[in-house]
């Protein structure tokens, strides 16, 4: 939708689109406004169900269409979108997941599609450069860690962790807010499945999402995104296979942020945790957040250098 777009959703709610913040394999998502019965404006985010694949076009009165031999798949993926956003409004009742987990206002069924309207916080996505220091870098992934442990220990595996569905408030690095829900899934689910389909993001991604194998997803899995964020921040672009193979070199001359009181025992466990969350091999990775956090803990510590 363009910006200034006005979309109608349900009994005559107004929202006026602002700017479309970011596309996945399965929605957009805009910044937008309404205005509520005194004139005050409100800031939301509104998610539209607009899939790459099957092949979508948008007719000119807004409305979505797809070609018949695909309109079984756009109907699947609608039903996927709706049970994201019943996965969000159940993690809102989850006790420790109420500050972190955005609030979805509602859900409507309008233009052949289906779209959730989400609470804007005020803050911006973790792709912007809101780190200036190494220690940032990792007093925020510390966060975020303890935010998917709290997933894990509610039996779901989160499966998309990537900087745009990250919200970062600049003037704290202690919290977060995260808001997308459609790849969420629970552990149990797994279990006797030969094979499972779920939306994921290049770069960030563990390599067996690719396969689509249940028997090789696993919380591994998130920790596999935890550090290929780590990576992007550090070196300023997404992993690749060669970077996570057991014999990996990393040549931190070549961090975005370098500082000389950096001392060898920080560099050694920075090496370790690059090995160790982006290995490609399941086997490789910290099996579990508990395992990895105290790491993190660690490299905060030691990247103190102020």
């Amino acid at each position: 939708l363009p910006d200034g777009a006005v979309l109608v959703l349900g009994q005559d709610h107004k929202f006026t689109v602002l700017e479309e913040l970011g596309r996945g394999g399965s929605c957009i998502v805009y910044h937008a406004f309404y205005l509520d019965m005194t004139g005050q404006k409100h800031l939301v985010r509104i998610k539209e169900c607009y899939p790459c694949r099957p092949q979508v076009t948008r007719l000119e009165g807004g409305a979505l269409c797809a070609l018949s031999p695909d309109e079984e798949i756009f109907e699947e993926t609608k039903q996927k979108f709706r049970e994201a956003y019943r996965k969000n409004v159940e993690l809102k009742k989850t006790l420790g997941l109420v500050n972190s987990t955005a609030d979805a206002m509602n859900i409507y069924e309008e233009n052949h599609t289906v779209y959730s309207v989400v609470t804007c916080v005020e803050g911006r996505d973790y792709r912007a450069a809101v780190d200036e220091t190494i220690h940032a870098i990792f007093v925020r992934l510390l966060t975020l860690s303890k935010i998917i442990q709290k997933y894990h220990r509610e039996g779901i595996l989160y499966l998309d962790i990537k900087p745009e569905n990250i919200l970062v408030i600049p003037e704290t690095m202690e919290h977060m807010v995260l808001f997308d829900f459609d790849s969420l899934i629970r552990k149990e689910d797994l279990k006797n499945r030969k094979k499972i389909s779920i939306p994921f993001s290049d770069g960030y991604t563990a390599p067996e999402l690719f396969m689509g194998d249940p028997g090789q997803i696993c919380e591994a899995s998130d920790i596999y995104s935890i550090g290929a964020i780590a990576f992007y921040k550090l070196f300023g672009r997404k992993p690749n296979v060669l970077d996570g193979s057991i014999g990996c070199s990393y040549d931190f001359a070549l961090l975005r942020t370098k500082d000389q009181r950096y001392q060898p025992d920080f560099f050694r466990l920075l090496d370790e945790f690059l090995h160790k969350s982006i290995a490609t091999a399941v086997a490789f990775r910290y099996q579990s957040i508990e395992e990895l956090i105290p790491v993190l803990e660690r490299l905060a510590a030691l990247s103190q250098v102020e």
